[in-house]
């Protein structure tokens, strides 16, 4: 049955270790393996992620060889 709570909860699991990846270091994903959506759907959480940390973070979508997407992923502050 529904209830009313006096507060939004907070926390939660994540999909991703934003943690670790939001660490500063440059980071290649692989689409399909490391990012289970749609990639350009993952750099908005990404971008998301990164302003809730106070800084952004820069992305670039490339394929490889083999036409695998790979995504590259760094945390930085401004």
């Amino acid at each position: 049955m529904a209830r009313k709570v006096d507060e939004f909860p907070v926390g939660g699991r994540s999909n991703y270790p934003w943690g670790e990846w939001m660490d500063g270091g440059v980071w290649e994903l692989t689409v399909g393996e490391d990012v289970k959506t749609n990639p350009r759907n993952f750099r908005v959480s990404a971008n998301a992620q990164a302003k809730a940390r106070g800084g952004k973070v820069r992305t670039k979508i490339l394929k490889d060889e083999q036409g695998t997407e790979r995504l590259y992923i760094q945390f930085f502050r401004p």
